[in-house]
């Protein structure tokens, strides 16, 4: 019902987006049912509704083996500071382990609902089936949705409180070089439609051509969609806002956080967390060193290079300034 609220209210112009509101899905645009597709597809609109770390939301649309998914976004999206786009699946973590039951699917983004461009990604998991009723950990599926369980669940849990939330984050900064941006077919400062197509296990690839492998049993499996949000949008973009900047560098993890009403107005309000585990930022800070420090920004490097395959992480940083504003950025490191 409060999807089916949320959805009337946005149509029929009522709807109140705030500077501190994420956008959601508000229509489907359009559904190519898999193999097994199950429930409503207008369970993916709105807000997404995590269970937690160990409880996958029980409020999805099943994408089908090989289905797919339209979502039409409203405000649209940008590319703006840190990540823009979280998509909420069901996975959760296998009793006893790190390891995340993971029904993985890709993610494209359009303007115009004609023209697609897919978000890159990178799978690192084993090159063959896992064995059942196993996972794999979240961070092997970087550029995937469906990998990493879900708690966001407003108002309980804010979707823009990214080291909270949980869920799977994209930056739509990766798009710049694809030919449909620099064909000017995909305006990345108006992303109104997000497709999300399960992954075949075994038979779909990866960006650089590996065979991609997930928790899924059977030809029945698929990707289960609780909700897209947009994190940065035509309507959220208040210049007090803090932001959040996460990236690997030539193999440097940089850390990059600012408030233009100065570093006093977060330094109370810095959250991480790891693989979905919350930690106290200080944790880091033997680990990096100051690159570039002023009233307004500072600059974090780690201290050496991350060997490639050392430790996965999927590694959050979030801010929260004294209006209550967000800002975050997710990294994966495989």
């Amino acid at each position: 019902m409060k999807r089916r609220l949320g959805l009337l209210l946005a149509l029929s112009g009522l709807a109140f987006v705030s500077p501190l509101d994420p956008g959601y899905a508000v229509s489907v645009f359009d559904v190519v049912p898999g193999e097994q597709a199950g429930s409503d597809p207008d369970s993916a609109l709105g807000a997404p509704t995590g269970g937690g770390m160990t409880q996958g939301s029980v409020d999805t649309y099943s994408l089908g083996t090989g289905g797919s998914l339209t979502l039409h976004m409203e405000p649209p999206l940008l590319d703006g500071p840190g990540a823009d786009l979280l998509v909420c699946e069901n996975p959760f973590l296998v009793t006893g382990t790190l390891q995340s039951f993971a029904e993985v699917a890709y993610v494209e983004v359009s303007t115009d609902g004609v023209q697609f461009a897919r978000l890159p990604n990178n799978y690192t998991g084993p090159s063959e089936p896992l064995p059942p009723f196993t996972g794999i950990h979240p961070a092997r599926y970087r550029g995937f949705a469906g990998a990493m369980p879900v708690s966001a669940d407003p108002p309980l849990v804010d979707p823009l409180d990214l080291p909270a939330a949980g869920g799977d984050a994209f930056d739509l900064a990766e798009l710049e070089g694809h030919p449909l941006v620099l064909a000017e077919q995909l305006d990345l400062a108006d992303v109104r439609y997000v497709r999300l197509v399960d992954v075949e296990a075994g038979v779909d690839l990866d960006t650089a051509g590996h065979l991609v492998f997930d928790a899924g049993i059977g030809n029945g499996s698929s990707a289960d969609i609780d909700a897209v949000v947009g994190l940065n949008t035509t309507e959220n973009q208040s210049g007090s806002r803090p932001r959040v900047e996460t990236d690997l560098v030539n193999g440097f993890l940089v850390i990059v956080l600012e408030d233009l009403n100065g570093l006093s107005d977060i330094k109370s309000g810095i959250t991480l967390s790891v693989n979905g585990f919350p930690a106290p930022f200080g944790l880091l800070l033997p680990y990096f060193q100051f690159t570039f420090l002023s009233q307004t920004r500072v600059e974090l490097t780690s201290l050496g290079p991350i060997p490639p395959g050392l430790f996965p992480a999927v590694l959050r940083v979030g801010l929260r300034d004294g209006l209550g504003q967000r800002g975050g950025d997710s990294v994966t490191i495989q």
